[in-house]
């Protein structure tokens, strides 16, 4: 069933720049564009520790990177916090989800050497180890197979995994058929596996995801999905063809059917013709539960989408492919469906994705020519064994928006960072592999990005740098008229120096690996002048730690080298002075 879920997350690439205009006969719903699919189901942590004494229930935690490792928890319910059993095992525990297939996400936190295993169906095993500084087995292995690239934090840090569970598939025998496989597998934002199939002689229909950890281990924020077999079914489809000029969809009313007949599927080939002409589907579209329904249309003219004669989702718009997408409530048994679909010229394509209550994202109804336009492998470019440093003048993401005038540092023993020349502040760091560099060389589009090709984290967007007033104040949303971008050096490590200017004073700002390779050190210097203030980071909850390092809401920590001035303000942004001395802190992640 889940065979179509890749398929959510095609990208469209739109080819005009206009405005859609509305039909003349469709009045479209409100749209909901914040709205990709249904959401997930949260688990209620604070009833799961009554199964198990070894686990209890926390508000928050924190973890000294560099003190006596344990673990400071504050009193709350949104935290699953591992204490061991009182033998010192690792306490098993049933999350209650007896499942089918299953997608879901959780963030979790290690102590060192300490590890969190997921049992999905009770059987398949998902471990994830800190291999921070003890690479031997990465971290995110499946049934003994580990990944091939280290994507985990350092101990204390919250860090993110999600993947999408296809339980084995079994005959009406009860014979299994097909095994149990794991896709779309992501820690920390990077895919550490594809598809990893899952063998097993016990395998079961259904089965619960259970947990066990060693003591000081934390889960939090654990959603989910799950699946059955059930699916609409659109049966009876019937189709009619009209022929004219039309750069928006037609009035169908006014129009007279040139040819009609019956479909297997949404096939846009019964006009017979490439371009001019009209369609309209219609069929009895079987709901299997009462529950709310996401359905998005991907169409190139446009069309609508009715349903017992009310409009669902409109699509419409100068010739391009377009998407669009609502979530509807359906009632169980027989519906009457509608579709209605116009072509002006060019190309021509419909396909409709929907989910339901227990069901995954697939197509309705529709044309295999159409699935496979979209399942096209994206090509792979990799810019990496780094010889020398590399200064990468590019486009990239930072918090889901493209930043166009970025340049990414490759580093040889890493790790290598994203530097904004807009805002002359760093970005992301990541460790590994350097750079996938395809999207800015073959069949360029819109985007043009490059990607890091290991998990990143994102650090503080902003100016660095402003004057003293600013010290106990929000800090300035933008750069003040007098703020002036200098450019780099390049120093005798090849690395850049970066310069720019605030109140006639000159800033340096440079970045280098520590000898390990495995942090990066920030360092900020001037010459003389009035003091400055340096916004090191900025987040939603700021520690110190009792050894001095600061955790910046659990994601990353900060180590401050030599005497500072440093100090927090509001809880959510850590600042410091820069005098005559230089300025440096260590990223650590």
């Amino acid at each position: 069933m889940k065979n179509y879920f890749f398929l959510f997350f095609f990208t469209i690439f739109v080819l005009s720049a206009c405005s859609p205009k509305p039909s003349p006969n469709s009045e479209a719903p409100a749209e909901e564009e914040s709205i990709n699919e249904l959401p997930m189901k949260q688990i209620d942590l604070s009833m799961l520790p009554t199964q198990n004494p070894g686990w209890s229930v926390v508000g928050a935690l924190s973890y000294d990177l560099r003190g006596a490792a344990q673990v400071q928890t504050e009193p709350g319910n949104a935290v699953l916090l591992s204490q061991g059993a009182e033998d010192g095992s690792a306490g098993l525990l049933n999350a209650g989800i007896e499942h089918q297939d299953l997608d879901f996400t959780l963030e979790f936190l290690l102590p060192e050497s300490g590890s969190v295993e997921l049992l999905l169906q009770g059987k398949y095993l998902v471990k994830l180890n800190d291999s921070w500084n003890n690479g031997q087995v990465f971290c995110g292995s499946i049934a003994g197979e580990a990944p091939e690239v280290n994507a985990v934090k350092a101990p204390g840090l919250w860090q993110q995994f999600s993947a999408s569970f296809q339980a084995p598939d079994f005959d009406a025998s009860g014979n299994k058929i097909a095994d149990a496989y794991l896709s779309e597998v992501n820690l920390n934002g990077m895919l550490i596996f594809n598809k990893i199939i899952l063998s097993e002689d016990q395998a079961s229909e259904t089965g619960p995801l259970q947990i066990r950890a060693t003591p000081n281990a934390a889960i939090r924020d654990l959603q989910y999905k799950k699946y059955g077999n059930d699916s609409l079914r659109l049966e009876n489809i019937r189709y009619e063809v009209f022929f004219g000029d039309w750069d928006v969809l037609p009035d169908f009313s006014t129009l007279e059917v040139a040819d009609q007949g019956e479909a297997d599927f949404i096939d846009l080939s019964v006009a017979g013709q490439s371009d001019k002409y009209a369609l309209k589907f219609y069929g009895d579209l079987y709901v299997p539960s009462d529950g709310e329904y996401f359905i998005r249309s991907t169409i190139d003219d446009g069309g609508d989408i009715i349903v017992d004669g009310e409009l669902v989702l409109h699509n419409d718009g100068e010739p391009n492919i377009g998407t669009e997408q609502t979530i509807t409530t359906l009632s169980a048994g027989q519906h009457e469906f509608e579709m209605t679909y116009f072509q002006d010229h060019w190309g021509t394509f419909a396909l409709i994705m929907y989910e339901g209550p227990e069901i995954a994202m697939q197509p309705l109804a529709a044309d295999p020519r159409a699935s496979q336009r979209l399942e096209r492998v994206a090509p792979t470019l990799v810019l990496d064994d780094l010889q020398t440093p590399e200064l990468l003048r590019c486009f990239a993401d930072y918090q889901e928006e493209k930043r166009t005038h970025v340049i990414a540092v490759g580093i040889p023993q890493g790790p290598h960072y994203l530097y904004d020349l807009d805002q002359m502040t760093l970005l992301k760091t990541w460790r590994g592999n350097f750079a996938d560099v395809a999207e800015m060389w073959i069949n360029r589009g819109e985007r043009q990005l490059m990607k890091p090709l290991n998990a990143a984290i994102e650090l503080s967007d902003g100016l660095p740098v402003a004057e003293m007033s600013y010290r106990d104040r929000d800090w300035p949303a933008d750069a003040p008229a007098d703020f002036k971008r200098i450019g780099y050096d390049i120093n005798q490590s090849g690395l850049p120096v970066f310069k720019y200017q605030l109140d006639n004073q000159t800033i340096t700002d440079q970045l280098e690996p520590t000898e390990q390779g495995n942090s990066l050190i920030r360092s900020f210097q001037k010459e003389g002048g009035k003091e400055m203030v340096i916004q090191l980071a900025e987040g939603n909850k700021i520690t110190q730690l009792d050894s001095g390092l600061y955790s910046i809401d659990g994601q990353y920590y900060l180590e401050i080298t030599g005497d500072s001035d440093a100090f927090i303000h509001d809880d959510q942004s850590l600042r410091a002075i820069l005098g005559d001395a230089p300025l440096s802190y260590q990223i650590i992640w």
